[in-house]
């Protein structure tokens, strides 16, 4: 998905995979915005903060290319590119089923991931990095 996006990405995030930071950035270095939110249950790498020191991410937050924000809790995962769309959804324990995933070009799947993002984008608050928890 990543690699098709040519304008923009928006993340909803329960959990933050180490090896697609790379493949962001890249993304993110070509001027392709960025959007995202963390749950306080967002679970993040260990590494994350020195690659993204390493790669001046608060530079590209300050241009505006990158925006973040923050809500109580992730349990269903969205991801949307202006080419393509994905959702995963709790699994029966309440927690993000990260081995299923429904994904499309579909236009109408995309306006709904897209709405679902945008609900949860103007219901969180600021984002503050010292709530994440390492593993």
């Amino acid at each position: 998905m990543y690699a098709n996006a040519e304008e923009y990405i928006m993340e909803l995030m329960a959990q933050v995979p180490l090896d697609l930071i790379e493949p962001l950035v890249a993304k993110v270095r070509e001027g392709i915005k960025f959007t995202y939110i963390f749950g306080y249950n967002t679970i993040v790498p260990k590494g994350r903060s020195e690659i993204l020191k390493r790669v001046n991410w608060h530079e590209y937050i300050r241009k505006g290319i990158v925006e973040r924000r923050m809500c109580d809790k992730v349990d269903v995962m969205v991801i949307v590119t202006d080419k393509q769309a994905a959702v995963l959804f709790p699994d029966q324990s309440g927690e993000t089923d990260l081995n299923h995933m429904l994904f499309s070009s579909d236009s109408l799947f995309h306006e709904w991931c897209l709405d679902f993002f945008r609900y949860k984008w103007y219901n969180s608050g600021s984002f503050d990095e010292s709530r994440l928890r390492e593993v």
